[in-house]
C-alpha cells in the first residue's frame, strides 16, 4: 500500500498509464515491411489479458472491457513489492 505521505506529495503529479497486449522486438526492416492487416506475433496468450505500465513499469494485469466504440480496462491483478 502507498504511504499517505506519497499520496499527498506527489498524488498530482501526471504519469502515462498503458494498457499493452504484448512488447516485441522487430528487425528493422519488418517494422519498414508493416502494412494495414499486417499481423505481429506475440508470445502472450489471449487469455493473459493486458500489462499495464505507469511509465515505463508493469504495475498490473488487465482485461479489456466496456462496449466496442468506448474501451476499457478492468485491473485484474496489481503487482506488489517483493
Amino acid at each position: 500500500m502507498v504511504d499517505s505521505d506519497v499520496r499527498l506529495r506527489f498524488g498530482t503529479l501526471p504519469i502515462t498509464v498503458e494498457a499493452v497486449l504484448d512488447k516485441i522486438e522487430l528487425p528493422v526492416r519488418e517494422v519498414l515491411a508493416l502494412v494495414p492487416g499486417s499481423v505481429l506475433m506475440t508470445k502472450r496468450n489471449e487469455t493473459d489479458g493486458l500489462l499495464i505500465y505507469a511509465g515505463e513499469v508493469a504495475i498490473a494485469y488487465g482485461q479489456p472491457s466496456g462496449p466496442e466504440a468506448k474501451r476499457s480496462v478492468s485491473v485484474t491483478e496489481l503487482f506488489t513489492e517483493e
